[in-house]
């Protein structure tokens, strides 16, 4: 598709045929990062435009599949969307039977404008995300099935949100003697850990002490790192070890390896996940 001007055409898109959307509830549960599963739930009927809040959770469902970490403040993002766009069209006309298709650029800047207006007395990104993440999901529908927005809708989509993310002057970063005064006391403090009789349990402080070790050696901050796992390590070690190790899992070679204190040096690769895509 093309957007529309003086010298291009805009290609005709016809919208995916309609179909029946059921107006339960829709419930995503997922495992939490330090155990347990959370639930998350999306009610259609809540809202003053039930049909399109189906549509909106339906792909909520089929994203937060795909990228759990998502799923709180993409949920969020839809249920306030659906309470602006439905109170501005409730005002207007009756609402019950209306379907994505029916809303207009004018209801995303409506929307929009007042998150921006709520962004800029919060002094932090939480609306800036709500917009980023909304803006992605409506781009995901629409690529996903072509026509289903409104034609203005899909040229709004091609901007960017009109909310930017706050930039907070930062502190000032550790010299290089601070730096190895943390790496070396918190190499200690993992390092007796792993030393004593029985092996001791990783405890709050110990915990802190990797997340710093990791942190020093990857240059990513805290809210990535609290999302790896031993799934994202891979471990080089002497070819001498390589028969013993032939038919192993990679979490059970990691594991015997590091008994064996076999292990030469770790890598760490990993998907941060964003709204507008992944980065590696």
């Amino acid at each position: 598709m093309t957007k529309g001007s003086y010298t291009t055409t805009r290609i005709k898109v016809s919208p995916p045929p309609l179909t029946v959307l059921h107006l339960n509830p829709r419930v995503f549960e997922h495992e939490g990062l330090y155990g347990g599963t959370w639930r998350r739930t999306l009610e259609p009927l809540a809202f003053p435009i039930p049909i399109v809040a189906a549509e909106l959770a339906d792909k909520w469902l089929e994203v937060s599949a795909e990228t759990p970490s998502a799923v709180s403040t993409l949920g969020i993002a839809v249920e306030r969307f659906l309470d602006d766009v439905g109170g501005q069209l409730r005002a207007v006309r009756k609402v019950g039977d209306m379907r994505l298709s029916d809303i207009r650029r004018r209801h995303i800047d409506a929307w929009e404008m007042r998150l921006l207006t709520q962004h800029r007395a919060s002094g932090t990104d939480t609306h800036y995300k709500y917009a980023v993440h909304m803006f992605a999901l409506l781009r995901r529908i629409e690529s996903d099935a072509p026509g289903s927005l409104h034609p203005e809708v899909v040229d709004r989509l091609e901007q960017d949100s009109r909310l930017e993310p706050v930039r907070n002057p930062g502190l000032e970063p550790f010299t290089t003697s601070e730096t190895k005064r943390l790496r070396a006391a918190a190499h200690r403090m993992v390092f007796r850990a792993l030393q004593s009789t029985p092996a001791q349990s990783a405890n709050r402080n110990v915990l802190v002490a990797l997340n710093v070790l990791l942190a020093l050696s990857t240059g990513e901050p805290p809210e990535v790192i609290r999302g790896m796992s031993v799934g994202h390590l891979q471990v080089t070690a002497s070819s001498a070890y390589d028969e013993a190790t032939a038919r192993m899992t990679p979490r059970d070679r990691m594991t015997w390896l590091a008994q064996q204190d076999g292990i030469e040096a770790f890598a760490v690769t990993f998907v941060k996940n964003r709204a507008g895509g992944e980065e590696r």
